[in-house]
């Protein structure tokens, strides 16, 4: 019993390394896309707001997270 809960253990972490590795990967994807740069930009010119680059960066991701996801999987993690 205790080899099969190390053997989950490990496979657990392997799949978290890889994950994180995805979203890495995920990230800098989106980062050369237009629809991010273009949010981007636009927060960045807002004076009216005091907006970091850091949150702009944040937020222009989370937007082209969206615009590429395709619709049925945003109605799934809608729900």
């Amino acid at each position: 019993m205790t080899h099969s809960v190390e053997l989950l253990i490990e496979k657990v972490a392997d799949i978290k390394a890889r994950l994180k590795d995805a979203n890495a990967e995920l990230k800098t994807a989106l980062q050369d896309t237009q629809v991010f740069k273009d949010v981007l930009e636009a927060s960045m010119e807002d004076k009216r707001y005091n907006v970091t680059e850091k949150i702009a960066c944040s937020h222009a991701l989370k937007v082209a997270l969206k615009h590429y996801t395709p619709q049925k999987q945003q109605d799934e993690q809608d729900d």
